[in-house]
């Protein structure tokens, strides 16, 4: 009950809200990992400005993912970063899973675009 009544807010608050304004200094960029670390990151670049980050949405390996919303920011499949590059301006890609593997990230060099792994920690 606890659980379903933060989502059921936290829901409700993304639709009443919206999207937050970004730092017009900020610079465009995808998440790569749509999981517990994704949503963490992406927690932590709109709530602390100095980031100066504005995201765009996840990008993910697991198709189930694909086409779903992760606080509020839409998950793409990771085969859609050339298009999402190129349409969002996106020069750096944030990391936020240990599963992806320097030989995965190995397939996208040609893109152009630096990669940062980006992952909060709880103490």
């Amino acid at each position: 009950m606890v659980a379903a009544s933060r989502v059921s807010f936290r829901f409700l608050g993304t639709l009443l809200v919206g999207r937050r304004k970004a730092n017009p200094d900020a610079r465009p960029v995808l998440i790569y990992g749509a999981g517990d670390g994704g949503a963490m990151l992406i927690g932590e670049l709109l709530n602390n400005p100095a980031h100066q980050y504005d995201p765009v949405g996840f990008i993910d390996d697991d198709r189930t993912k694909t086409g779903k919303l992760l606080r509020g920011y839409q998950i793409f499949h990771s085969r859609e970063l050339p298009g999402l590059i190129e349409e969002h301006g996106v020069t750096e890609v944030l990391i936020s899973s240990l599963k992806v593997g320097e030989e995965r990230l190995e397939q996208f060099k040609s893109l152009g675009i630096a990669f940062r792994r980006m992952r909060i920690h709880i103490d």
